[in-house]
């Protein structure tokens, strides 16, 4: 049946002024399906690839938590976040071409935190953001805390770098997240003494709060009512 119809086909087709030339198109449009069908399958099979990779990498990270956090076995724990470094920052090497590449290196930066090695975990969320698009939904979180991160440096100037940073996307009105900015941001203020700063930071997530959806709005409101009570 197959064959017969084959045959028909291609009888009738040449009949067509212009076949070979349609033909030839015609065959450029199969094998373009055909690849695209080709590029699918790969890239399905190396999304697999990384997710396989990431799971591996984020099982050695929730032991590190467990032992730090529930066993309190402090030696364990910095063999541990040692190990996840190690897998998180392999498992980027080798799928850096992926979708999900970039995210090993936000969960390398984590370890390496964990691990004290501050500037290395600047460095590695450095990387990680310069790998996603500023539009993404978690652009703003990660720069949110790498501000606190720099922050947290015994360097002035990183520290400095940091509070600007943080001063920048609390005043960011495109980051959907600039509720987080303004929350550490009076906290920060607060620590230093300046009260009114604080306050004028945390009533602008009342005014976020305020034009949002009651369902979707911030829980980050929640937090500052009785801050700013």
């Amino acid at each position: 049946m197959a064959q017969s119809f084959l045959s028909y086909w291609w009888g009738e087709y040449r009949k067509v002024p212009y076949y070979q030339e349609l033909l030839i198109g015609g065959l450029a449009v199969i094998l373009g399906l055909g690849g695209s069908y080709w590029y699918r399958s790969m890239v399905s099979a190396r999304e697999l690839k990384a997710h396989k990779a990431f799971t591996e990498c984020y099982e050695v990270y929730e032991q590190a938590a467990l032992a730090q956090y529930a066993e309190k076995d402090d030696k364990k724990a910095e063999q541990l976040w040692e190990e996840a470094e190690l897998a998180f920052r392999t498992g980027y090497q080798q799928n850096t071409r992926s979708y999900l590449g970039p995210y090993f290196l936000a969960f390398e930066s984590e370890t390496l935190a964990r691990r004290g090695l501050l500037d290395k975990a600047i460095e590695s969320l450095d990387e990680f953001l310069s790998k996603i698009s500023s539009s993404s939904k978690l652009y703003g979180p990660y720069a949110v805390k790498r501000a606190l991160m720099k922050m947290d440096s015994p360097d002035v100037a990183v520290k400095q770098a940091g509070l600007d940073e943080l001063q920048d996307e609390s005043r960011n009105v495109q980051n959907m997240h600039r509720d987080v900015a303004l929350y550490f941001l009076g906290q920060y203020y607060t620590s230093i003494g300046e009260s009114d700063k604080a306050r004028g930071a945390w009533d602008e997530i009342a005014d976020i709060g305020s034009a949002q959806d009651k369902t979707t709005q911030s829980p980050w409101m929640q937090l500052v009512k009785p801050l700013t009570a």
